[in-house]
């Protein structure tokens, strides 16, 4: 772009800001993209300065343009360190499809508008700047608290080097973080026993094993070799509930084995579902040698309520390796740490009701007792034979 051309270019656009009425919006698009393409392309051939001008007369035009020409402005020149800061500050004071692109690449804003940014009331404005590597720690902690998974993700995968083990500590305890963003947290800092607890149900299994095998080399266990002999207490550990789930489990009924042993570890009935349906048979696994029931048994509970370990002999093998590595205390110790993960996430009563109102549902009758558990084992020996 010669010189000639950009003297006509500043005369033009100068005529046409002094009257303040363009004739049409086509012309203040027209004026604002060339403008835009002279500051980038002054960007490219390593001019550090643009005439003042240029910022005056783009303030004057950009509340005169569409939404949509602005947000298009705001991406181009967003990457761009020759505008202002008052002209970025313009555009991240717009709506958040505007502000975004601005926010999350603009070399210009100060630390301050991020700040003022990540404590805002927009949460499309904070995700934005989450992804930045020149993040404060104030802003940093600011958009932790906000407890929004996308920007837990966003900082996760991001390569800012403030993100020390404390953050990350704070960043594993937002809920419903993505499967990536939980194993970048597990690799990038030695995290606690209760941040790995609850990053275990976000991950797949290798890592799953990962974390339980930190929390027991960290309370002084390890994996069980061939040579060495069980554990003591795997030997009486066969207890009746123990008797009482295979019971269940051979007849499928899951949702009774999770009502009792949540009733057996004091869970949440919700929390007792959620180790029984989960898939991959670690929690089950873990629930059990908790509520104390032995390897042997617990591999045949597995075996017949974990679908895939029926179908996957390698699978089958690895949890009850897992049985016979934990023990007892720390599967109860991971399965406290759920509990009071369960109680934290719960979201508190708005009110306590004023009179309690008689139950919606039919009442039982009497004459139709639940199926006791001794009715199932013996319906089981008649069938088997046994």
């Amino acid at each position: 772009m010669n010189d000639g051309f950009e003297a006509r270019f500043q005369d033009a656009l100068s005529t046409l800001v002094s009257t303040r009425a363009p004739d049409s919006d086509d012309v203040r698009a027209t004026a604002l993209n060339t403008l835009t393409d002279l500051i980038l392309e002054s960007a490219r051939i390593g001019e550090r300065r643009v005439p003042a001008h240029f910022a005056e007369l783009m303030q004057a035009l950009l509340p005169r343009v569409a939404p949509h020409v602005r947000e298009t402005i705001s991406r181009r020149l967003a990457p761009c360190d020759l505008i202002s800061v008052d002209i970025a500050r313009y555009f991240i004071a717009e709506t958040s499809e505007i502000a975004s692109p601005m926010l999350r690449l603009s070399p210009v804003l100060t630390s301050d508008d991020l700040l003022h940014a990540a404590t805002g009331d927009c949460v499309e404005k904070a995700r934005a700047i989450a992804s930045r590597s020149d993040l404060t720690a104030d802003t940093l902690f600011a958009l932790v608290e906000r407890r929004d998974p996308v920007i837990g993700t966003s900082l996760a995968l991001s390569q800012t080097q403030i993100i020390d083990e404390a953050l990350a500590e704070r960043i594993a305890a937002i809920p419903n973080l993505p499967r990536v963003a939980a194993r970048r947290l597990i690799g990038l800092a030695e995290l606690s026993d209760a941040a790995l607890s609850q990053l275990f149900w976000l991950v797949e299994e290798d890592a799953r094993r990962d974390l339980i095998e930190r929390i027991m080399s960290r309370r002084g266990e390890g994996t069980r070799t061939d040579e060495e002999p069980r554990k003591a207490n795997d030997a009486s550990a066969d207890t009746q509930l123990g008797d009482a789930l295979f019971a269940l489990a051979a007849v499928g009924d899951r949702a009774e084995i999770a009502k009792r042993l949540a009733g057996a570890l004091s869970l949440p009935r919700a929390l007792g579902a959620r180790i029984v349906g989960d898939l991959q048979g670690d929690a089950l696994t873990i629930g059990l040698r908790a509520a104390g029931i032995g390897a042997d048994r617990a591999t045949g509970i597995i075996l017949l309520t974990v679908t895939e370990a029926g179908r996957s002999y390698n699978l089958l093998r690895t949890l009850a390796g897992l049985a016979e590595a934990l023990s007892v205390e720390t599967a109860r110790f991971v399965v406290d740490l759920w509990a009071r993960q369960e109680a934290g996430d719960r979201p508190a009563a708005r009110h306590a009701p004023a009179v309690a109102r008689p139950s919606a549902r039919p009442q039982r009758a009497t004459g139709t007792a639940p199926r006791k558990l001794e009715d199932v084992v013996a319906d089981i020996s008649q069938r088997t034979g046994s």
